[in-house]
């Protein structure tokens, strides 16, 4: 459900796994997403759809009947749902008695997705928190990049891992690095990118500021930064072509930030200290497990709105963490163990072990062959 034309880190990990099983003996990997049925290949099935979000291409299925036909005919020995809203509902049930095991994988949060609808917070984190526990207490297992007994009161049991193309690696040498700070993700209100607008306004320095992404928030953010009087600063841009592109505007940035309080992930920071960037991330991002020693950190702060005590508070500790990291020296040997240890085929490899042992159980009890 949330693979749009221009989403960020669940396409690219779907696409990335899908190249991967394409080559791999024993694996028939299908990606079903709602699309376009003319669009639909034996390995990606595209079901009826209606396009919502027209900024990333988001689009909502059309019921569940297609979806459930797709799984009638391929009979899989396991089921992995992306998203609680679709593909999750009921997956269970639909799939008892044919052997099948059934993955909820947590990609959001429920601060994140609370954040994103209209409303009282509190009173949809303590709703979704509900709803999630509801649609994925009946899964055989959780994956998820996060602790999730706090988030909806059920464990997970296999770890989200992702991987990184080789682009995203440091430079042999150090290099000049400019004084734009980069962001790149979805402009949108949970990613807490007016925090970050915030914090490039209270700035004694005016850095450039630069945007990378699309979201329905954008307007709103081109809003508040001349609001701040920072329009001249700050640069939205909707794509980069390429991958090695990108990986070289990181390492040029004089740093690299995601101010989201609800990054369960956070691909871009990932990417930006594997290239050998300064990187800056909530200290709640799950990537910093993986990166801690590559990012400077700011704490995840009070709740509050606009012209709040709290909005301001976020602001500053986003703008302290900058200014740590424009004037720290990346290391880049560091880096550069890390981009090695962190290919697709790492990560998925070590996802499959786990979806084995699901299947089959102990991979001492069953002979595997890869």
């Amino acid at each position: 459900m949330f693979y749009g034309e221009k989403a960020g880190g669940i396409r690219t990990y779907l696409d990335a796994k899908q190249a991967w099983a394409r080559s791999e003996p024993g694996i028939d990997h299908t990606l079903i997403i709602p699309g376009l049925p003319d669009r639909s290949t034996d390995e990606r099935i595209e079901l009826p759809s209606v396009r919502v979000v027209a900024t990333n291409g988001y689009r909502v299925p059309a019921g569940w009947k297609a979806l459930r036909e797709v799984l009638a005919e391929r009979q899989p020995d396991v089921v992995i749902a992306h998203d609680p809203f679709w593909a999750a509902r009921g997956l269970p049930k639909h799939v008892l008695g044919t052997g099948a095991k059934t993955v909820a994988v947590h990609h959001g949060a429920v601060g994140h997705d609370a954040r994103s609808i209209p409303g009282t917070f509190a009173f949809w984190q303590r709703t979704l928190s509900r709803e999630f526990h509801r649609v994925y207490r009946d899964f055989d297992a959780i994956m998820s990049a996060i602790p999730t007994e706090a988030e909806f009161g059920l464990p997970s049991r296999i770890p989200l891992r992702f991987g990184l193309d080789p682009v995203f690696a440091p430079p042999a040498e150090p290099i000049e690095r400019s004084d734009e700070v980069i962001y790149v993700g979805r402009i949108a209100a949970a990613k807490s990118v007016e925090d970050l607008i915030r914090a490039a306004a209270l700035s004694d320095e005016p850095w450039p500021l630069r945007l990378i992404g699309v979201g329905p928030a954008k307007a709103r953010m081109a809003k508040l930064a001349a609001k701040h009087g920072i329009a001249d600063r700050v640069t939205f841009e909707a794509f980069v072509d390429g991958r090695g592109e990108l990986a070289k505007r990181f390492r040029q940035a004089s740093c690299v930030v995601l101010p989201g309080r609800w990054e369960t992930f956070g691909l871009a920071a990932y990417e930006g200290a594997a290239s050998g960037a300064s990187v800056v991330c909530c200290e709640t991002a799950g990537s910093l497990a993986t990166i801690d020693g590559l990012a400077e950190t700011f704490p995840e702060g009070p709740h509050g709105g606009p012209g709040s005590r709290g909005a301001d508070t976020r602001a500053r500790n986003v703008l302290a963490a900058i200014e740590r990291a424009r004037v720290a020296q990346p290391d880049l040997q560091r880096a550069a163990s890390l981009a090695a240890s962190s290919s697709w085929e790492h990560a998925l490899r070590a996802e499959l072990t786990h979806l084995r042992q699901l299947v089959h159980g102990p991979a001492d009890t069953v002979p595997t062959t890869v």
